[in-house]
């Protein structure tokens, strides 16, 4: 088949013309065919021509060559194998790129890299070839420590074309499996050279090591050398967004639509969804409404109307909705399994367990029923589910395990969640979500020194957790250890939770009601305490806690304050 002329021809085409031709002498019998050779290269147009090229030098030499010529020849040769390779290896890359490479294309791979193998022993100072002999050999069933030795030669090579030494750095991070060598790799070559493709990684390489905040800042760089970066931009609506920063978050979604990155639609779909994270759900339910009545025939809408609805505990309008849904779809397992968590939290546990139970028939994988499982209190039903689906897929072991840890936590077996949790925590110290279950554990063990320690941990870099702000106070008001307890920082916590939960959630008031009481305000602590009941009273959600509930309000009725009981073996 034959080929176009490339057109990175002039990067090797002037290298065999460094020496002139050498005419035919009596000592140089291959002197005749490398003229030919060289009248064949001037007017070659195709891979088929260069490949006349390369038989007619390679006969030559055979024919017998020396000095002069046999270097030019060489020079000549290693050219032409370099200008053809350079063609067909890039035309390889092209197709692997877009998943169409034929069925040959391993055979073909060799006689590429062949070419190219000779052409670098005789032209050792041109970065391309290397790196084309790196990317074919990072193709399934390459060598590895060949594509990374051509890639340090690479870089050799290429001095101060930060293109290329971006390209090369890309490679070569492709290369490392190590997490830290990697970031420490992509550390040192974005301080000279800050190419928005290499910072993007960089993010990237943050993010999935939990260093989400320096992650961020990364992707702010980005934007400051590319405030159109449409994948920068997304990024960071995604992790601020994660990170409850929901101004931030929305600010970005509106540079999304100054730039017309997002239709109006998406951006307003969008904008519900974090409305709902930032706990103005009215907003949100009347954005998804508009959106509901332009696009009627859209489930996603409906299944994200519910979940609001839902948050809202609004139950009934949460099921009209869920039903809407699957009258679209009446085989979605997804709008099922919503369907279950709305009849759950509504308190119809038979409903929710009969949607449950017809869909372990054909789903025995799907960790959207171990939740539910767990939300109907069949915990070790959901804990036997877990465990096969981790058995079938070992590299999602983190995952998995962290949610066999709070499947233990809510059977009431702590200790047995701890001993799973600490080796996931000496491996990333500083993961926030571990550590906000390990003070979880903790306090179910009644260790509440260790507790409060990392409950603070958790709260210097997610100072708005309310759940944590929320558990940490407890445990000041509460705790039967006198040495731990303090009622005025407990208080300033319960306060911001509150703050922050816009004094909805009945366990958030209970604890403030508790700090006051530990305070010596049993008005106050009473007060927050029938508020808190006025709530749990209306939510099923809260049924099962009534009764303790009741009790704390008795007890500062009679001036007494609370303290954490140690119920738990």
């Amino acid at each position: 088949m034959k080929y176009l002329f490339p057109i990175f021809a002039a990067v090797v085409v002037a290298l065999f013309l460094q020496t002139a031709p050498i005419s035919a002498q009596t000592e140089n019998p291959g002197a005749a065919l490398l003229d030919q050779a060289t009248e064949e290269k001037l007017k070659a147009s195709t891979t088929d021509d260069m490949a006349k090229v390369i038989a007619l030098c390679i006969r030559a030499k055979k024919e017998g060559l020396t000095g002069e010529n046999l270097n030019y020849c060489n020079q000549l040769l290693a050219s032409t194998q370099m200008q053809r390779g350079l063609f067909l290896g890039s035309q390889l890359i092209a197709m692997a790129e877009r998943q169409q490479l034929p069925a040959n294309w391993q055979a073909a791979r060799t006689n590429i890299l062949n070419e190219l193998d000779e052409a670098v022993k005789v032209i050792t100072d041109q970065p391309l070839p290397f790196i084309l002999i790196a990317k074919l050999n990072l193709l399934p069933d390459g060598d590895a420590k060949r594509a990374e030795e051509a890639l340090d030669a690479a870089e050799k090579n290429a001095q101060d074309d930060r293109d290329q030494i971006a390209q090369i750095t890309l490679l070569k991070l492709s290369l490392q499996k190590d997490p830290a060598k990697r970031e420490e790799l992509l550390a040192k070559i974005v301080e000279t050279n800050p190419d928005p493709r290499l910072l993007m990684l960089h993010a990237a390489n943050l993010i999935d090591n939990r260093k989400v905040d320096e992650g961020i800042d990364v992707l702010k760089k980005v934007l400051e050398k590319d405030g159109k970066n449409l994948a920068a931009l997304l990024v960071l609506f995604e992790q601020l967004s994660n990170r409850k920063r929901y101004d931030d978050a929305m600010k970005v979604l509106d540079k999304l639509g100054e730039l017309g990155e997002l239709p109006k639609e998406k951006r307003d779909f969008e904008r519900a969804k974090l409305l709902a994270k930032m706990g103005k759900l009215d907003e949100a339910i009347k954005l998804l409404s508009e959106l509901r009545e332009k696009n009627t025939n859209d489930p996603t809408i409906l299944e994200t109307r519910t979940l609001v609805y839902l948050e809202k505990k609004d139950y009934d309008n949460a099921l009209k909705d869920v039903d809407a849904a699957l009258r679209m779809n009446s085989e979605n397992v997804g709008i099922k399994k919503l369907k279950a968590k709305v009849l759950s939290a509504k308190g119809d546990t038979a409903g929710a367990k009969e949607i449950v139970d017809e869909l372990l028939k054909e789903n025995d994988d799907d960790l959207g029923l171990v939740l539910l499982l767990a939300d109907l209190k069949e915990n070790d039903k959901a804990i036997e589910l877990l465990d096969k689906i981790t058995a079938a897929n070992p590299t999602q072991k983190i995952p998995l395990t962290l949610l066999q840890i709070q499947l233990l936590s809510s059977a009431k077996k702590s200790r047995k969640a701890l001993e799973l949790l600490d080796p996931l925590l000496e491996a990333d110290p500083d993961n926030d979500e571990m550590l906000r279950i390990k003070g979880n554990l903790l306090l179910a063990l009644n260790k509440h020194s260790e507790a409060i320690k990392t409950f603070e941990k958790v709260l210097q870099t997610s100072p708005e957790d309310e759940m944590v702000l929320n558990n940490l106070s407890w445990v000041l008001a509460t705790s039967p250890i006198d040495m731990l307890r303090n009622g005025r920082k407990a208080l300033e916590l319960a306060e911001k939770a509150c703050k922050l939960s816009e004094y909805k959630k009945a366990y958030i008031l209970s604890t403030l009601a508790a700090a006051y009481a530990e305070l010596g305000d049993f008005d106050k602590a009473i007060e927050w305490s029938n508020k808190c009941l006025e709530i749990a009273e209306k939510d099923p959600e809260d049924k099962d806690r009534l009764d303790e509930l009741k009790k704390e309000l008795e007890s500062y009725k009679k001036k007494q304050p609370v303290r954490e009981a140690m119920d738990e073996q």
